[in-house]
């Protein structure tokens, strides 16, 4: 973890310039953010508070919208670079400098939680306890939201990323590592690379099973 933390100091400011705004992202990203904010608003319509964590969070674009929504939003994230950034351009959003493997969240204390492309520098080996922890935080019926660039066959290929490097996973074999965690897919979604992306982008929407 030290490792992409630091990787991502080194380039936090070019990052936040490249992709650290909503307006900034694919239309239909903004729309799986949308429809994941309207399953928990459905989910947790009773509740006076709906608490998500942005986990992996960068600049905290996606934090802040989030939080638009009125819920409850934490946005996690090792890199003290990109936490600057994302402190000093949504201060009404409470950020925390943390480690996606060693959460300091209590079990079940959350509705919601995104891990937007920020599993993806995990080794494979090491994603199933990481899936578990991410489980352990979700409340019984809580969602995570997972995005990841996609690859083909039924085994994690390493790919050259930007920053550091990453790993891109086919939609089933994520799902099954999901299901393992305790965590049941629930949608999912492939978009197919533009100009300027080298890879497709995949989603999936996943439930916290269990009592």
């Amino acid at each position: 973890m030290h490792q992409i933390a630091t990787s991502y100091d080194a380039m936090a400011a070019v990052y936040a310039e490249r992709f650290g705004d909503v307006e900034l992202q694919h239309p239909l990203d903004r729309a799986i953010f949308s429809g994941f904010a309207g399953l928990l608003e459905r989910d947790g319509a009773t509740a006076k508070a709906i608490a998500v964590a942005d986990l992996g969070c960068g600049p905290g674009h996606w934090s802040a919208e989030l939080a638009s929504y009125g819920f409850d939003v934490v946005g996690i994230d090792g890199s003290a670079g990109l936490l600057a950034i994302a402190r000093s351009r949504h201060p009404e959003v409470t950020f925390e400098q943390g480690d996606l493997g060693a959460l300091a969240l209590d079990d079940r204390s959350l509705d919601g939680a995104v891990a937007w492309f920020s599993l993806i520098h995990t080794e494979p080996a090491a994603l199933d306890r990481l899936l578990r922890e991410l489980a352990r935080v979700l409340r019984p019926g809580g969602l995570l939201l997972t995005g990841f660039q996609v690859g083909d066959g039924t085994e994690p290929e390493a790919f050259d990323h930007r920053v550091v490097r990453a790993w891109r996973w086919p939609v089933d074999t994520l799902s099954r590592r999901l299901a393992a965690a305790g965590l049941t897919e629930v949608a999912r979604g492939v978009r197919e690379p533009e100009e300027g992306e080298r890879l497709p982008g995949g989603h999936l929407v996943a439930r916290r099973t269990g009592g």
